[in-house]
């Protein structure tokens, strides 16, 4: 028998919520054997909590012996409970050096098709998560994103940032 929380789960960094209501992000390292080309940056796994409900869900998934390891998906596919008209990029710093940047973009539902059009697949049906070595980096892909969108779409956008608080603006 195996625990997530012996093995995949073991080495991991909670990116506390930069706002009350956005979620918090629990970025799994997982152990060599286990990384590959489908994970961020090749070893990354992050899990989308929006809540302590889910947060506590998530310790007993990760605590529960099984007969195998299994993908830590549990709330991948659980609706959101969070709605807006507006794209929301949250952008979490890492707490701890040597773990990546994030930007968590929340599509709203008129803007989902365009999101899976430009090949991003969507956790929770709304979240896509991005994460990167630096901070530039994420720099560069957030304004690749929105002057991508903006070409199509006028966009009601809300920056959030653990870095900074920025207001809603318009592209």
């Amino acid at each position: 028998m195996v625990r997530l929380a012996d093995h995949l789960a073991r080495e991991q960094c909670v990116y506390p919520s930069p706002l009350i209501g956005c979620p918090v992000v629990l970025v799994l390292d997982l152990p060599e054997k286990n990384r590959g080309a489908g994970l961020a940056l090749g070893r990354y796994y992050p899990i989308i909590i929006e809540n302590e409900d889910e947060r506590a869900e998530l310790n007993a998934f990760f605590d529960a012996e099984r007969p195998a390891m299994v993908t830590p998906d549990l709330l991948d596919h659980q609706p959101t409970a969070f709605h807006s008209d507006r794209l929301i990029v949250t952008r979490y710093t890492p707490s701890r050096p040597g773990w990546p940047w994030i930007s968590l973009f929340y599509w709203p539902k008129d803007y989902r098709a365009a999101a899976v059009g430009q090949g991003l697949s969507m956790a929770r049906g709304c979240y896509t998560t991005e994460l990167f070595d630096t901070s530039e980096a994420r720099d560069e892909h957030d304004l690749l994103i929105v002057q991508s969108l903006r070409e199509r779409h006028t966009l009601q956008i809300q920056l959030i940032s653990s870095e900074i608080e920025a207001g809603t603006g318009r592209a």
